[in-house]
């Protein structure tokens, strides 16, 4: 009996402990701040630039046209500036790459797990459930993308 009250409580204890574990949050440069949980049921593209990064430039209107033509079929793109640099500045470099996505605020990787970014242009492909089930390293292109979340 003291085995099957001990199972018990180890049981409701992983539970409690899994449902008070924090999602990530995540702000958008433009003040927003949402629950990576709350993303659930979309695909997640998380793309990293650098203002001084050639490549990135290049991918930036492929990036552009996917977000607009995958918004609405559960896939959401955000940028994130490997620059690291202060709102302000984040706006203009936004500016002037002409990103059309949503970027982020501050570097996610350290939340989500994705460890050190090994270069750049790099994209991180979570599906629905949340998994990371892809690292995309260079230039992109709207088929590339198309391909990673399986979608035609």
């Amino acid at each position: 009996m003291k085995k099957l009250i001990v199972l018990c409580i180890a049981v409701i204890s992983v539970f409690v402990l899994a449902a008070c574990s924090e999602s990530p949050t995540l702000t958008v440069y433009n003040g927003k701040s949402f629950k990576f949980s709350e993303l659930q049921g979309k695909w997640v593209v998380i793309n990293y630039w650098a203002s001084w990064c050639k490549p990135c430039y290049k991918e930036i209107p492929a990036l552009n046209v996917f977000y607009n033509d995958y918004k609405k079929k559960d896939v959401i793109v955000f940028g994130v500036s490997y620059d690291q640099v202060g709102l302000d500045e984040l706006n203009n470099v936004i500016k002037k790459i002409g990103a059309k996505f949503p970027t982020l605020a501050e570097d996610p990787a350290p939340l989500l797990g994705l460890g050190n970014i090994p270069g750049l242009p790099a994209t991180y492909v979570f599906n629905p459930k949340g998994k990371l089930v892809k690292t995309l390293l260079g230039l992109q292109t709207e088929a590339s993308l198309v391909k990673a979340i399986g979608k035609s």
